[in-house]
């Protein structure tokens, strides 16, 4: 009977709709007519006699276009109900643009077109009726500049001749204002632009501040507008130039054998080489020890990786794996070299094997501000860093995993990384603090029996060697005893990582090899191994 109810007020209610719609669609006025009815029947009765003394006579206009009063305030009430559902249609379409054609004569090869400095695809134009611009650019011509009135329905013709330009070069352009030549890959060269009217040649020397010559790039063959050369920031004997002021001079042999010259400045500082990261351990670094460098302002670098991790199978615990992302930001702020940092990052710890899991041991998000206040082969910054953890353990009743892993805890840090560089070598140490809900422990001994509030320190450090496009680092955490009023002790285990990075010397592509680990004995340890992709900007 319930059932029965409802269907029956449903149809009930639709045949009412139906009703209403209908009787709107049949009534005499539009539903905007129906909502004036606060009018009285004078003030109407006065508005349809004054509009019936401004009607022409009978006699002035067929009946058919004199339609009566009530269609007028109708409207278009015949089609109300497809008004109702679909729109009203459009009462007047709007008249069609005069206009045009205007055909294109002798357009060469490679030519652009330019019509009102717009670029057009085809030579023949429909256009507006009026005066049009046209403008025809081609790499070794001078520039067609001339104009065109188009009359309606009408076709206009337009030759256009292009004189050959004599060879010039406009100007050499650096394409950052300093660089440093230990920064592997593409960051540690300087691309050059040069910019020539017309097909040549180019020769482009290197010049110190005393107008002595350090290198001589390779002959180029100017074909285009803009010809990309590069500089490695080297000397003839393929030795890294020492920092200063350098000259960028070209000299230039069109094929028509006009002659040109330009120059620039280009300066080479050290230091200015920031390491490629994974934000392993959400501060931008090696993976567990933050260096104290910062992205220049503007400055940008994103990576992802992930890693698979093999633990004994005496140990009882299942294997991991972990994905991590990060996104660096150099927000300037200080001098060359000193500045702001934000680092993003995320990072995932599965657990494939532990269906309790739900596959997922833990989830992270971290934020870091680190500001270089130090630079050169001497470097010193300080960070702050923020992390928001959801950590899942059956074993442990709910608690957080027994597994220092990334060091990447829910909680608040501060850090002071410090750094010794020389040509290939750089070491750096970072002292950090760390603040949280609860201690990381290790296998069966843990430490978090009761909720509290724990506090205690890392050491981290490491070393990294770089090699032509090739960069290798190490390095390590060590983890204190929570600061309880006890003696200041080591906490096992030690936390160890490696990364190889390739940088590519022709783009911003970084390809690295990753491995981690954590030992305490030979039975109790994990390894994990992985690769990482980024882009440096």
């Amino acid at each position: 009977m319930r059932i029965n109810s409802v269907s029956a007020g449903i149809a009930a209610a639709t045949i009412v709709s139906l009703s209403f719609v209908l009787s709107c669609a049949s009534s005499g006025g539009s539903s905007y007519a129906d909502t004036r009815s606060s009018e009285s029947s004078a003030a109407s009765r006065a508005r349809a006699a004054q509009a019936s003394k401004s009607e022409p006579p009978p006699s002035s206009a067929p009946p058919s276009s004199a339609p009566s009063d009530s269609r007028n305030q109708g409207g278009d009430s015949g089609g109300g109900l497809f008004a109702f559902l679909f729109g009203s249609p459009s009462r007047e379409a709007a008249p069609p643009v005069p206009s045009g054609t205007l055909a294109i004569l002798g357009l060469p090869s490679g030519a652009i077109l330019f019509v009102d400095g717009s670029i057009q695809l085809l030579s023949t134009l429909s256009l507006p009726v009026g005066e049009h611009e046209v403008r025809v650019s081609r790499f070794g011509y001078e520039d067609y500049l001339g104009s065109s009135t188009i009359i309606e329905g009408a076709r206009a013709e337009l030759k256009v001749e292009l004189a050959p330009a004599p060879f010039s070069v406009r100007g050499v352009e650096p394409g950052t204002e300093a660089f440093d030549p230990g920064d592997p890959g593409f960051l540690g060269g300087c691309e050059i632009l040069l910019e020539a009217t017309a097909a040549g040649s180019a020769q482009v020397a290197i010049t110190d501040a005393q107008d002595r010559l350090v290198r001589r790039l390779p002959a180029a063959t100017i074909r285009q507008e803009r010809t990309l050369l590069r500089w490695d920031g080297r000397d003839e004997q393929g030795h890294r130039v020492a920092p200063g002021d350098y000259r960028i001079l070209v000299e230039a042999l069109g094929e028509d054998g006009v002659s040109s010259r330009a120059e620039a400045g280009v300066s080479v500082e050290r230091g200015l080489f920031v390491r490629s990261t994974s934000l392993y351990s959400g501060v931008s670094g090696a993976m567990f020890a933050p260096d104290a460098r910062v992205l220049p302002s503007g400055g940008a670098e994103f990576e992802v990786g992930a890693l698979g991790h093999l633990v004994p199978s005496q140990s009882g615990i299942t294997g991991r794996a972990t994905a991590q992302a990060g996104l660096r930001l150099g927000l300037g702020g200080g001098p060359s070299g000193t500045g702001y940092e934000l680092d993003l990052s995320t990072m995932g710890i599965f657990h494939p094997g532990d269906p309790e899991a739900n596959q997922i041991d833990a989830f992270e998000v971290t934020g870091a501000l680190k500001y270089a206040f130090i630079t050169g082969p001497e470097s010193a910054a300080i960070y702050a860093k923020a992390t928001w953890s959801s950590f899942y353990d059956p074993a442990a009743g709910g608690w957080p995993s027994d597994w220092d892993g990334p060091t990447r805890f829910g909680g608040l840090s501060v850090g002071l990384p410090i750094e010794e560089a020389s040509d290939n070598l750089r070491l750096f140490v970072a002292p950090e603090l760390q603040s949280s809900t609860f201690f990381p422990g290790y296998g069966t001994d843990l430490s978090w029996n009761v909720p509290g509030f724990f506090v205690w320190a890392y050491l981290r450090g490491g070393f990294e060697v770089t090699i032509e496009n090739l960069s290798f680092a190490v390095s390590g955490a060590l983890r204190s005893q929570p600061f309880t009023g006890a003696a200041l002790a080591l906490r096992q285990p030690a936390s160890v990582g490696a990364e190889i990075r390739w940088h590519s010397p022709s783009s911003p592509l970084i390809i690295s090899f990753l491995m981690t680990g954590e030992i305490r004995n030979s039975y109790d340890y994990y390894l994990s191994s992985g690769i990482g992709v980024g882009l440096r900007l």
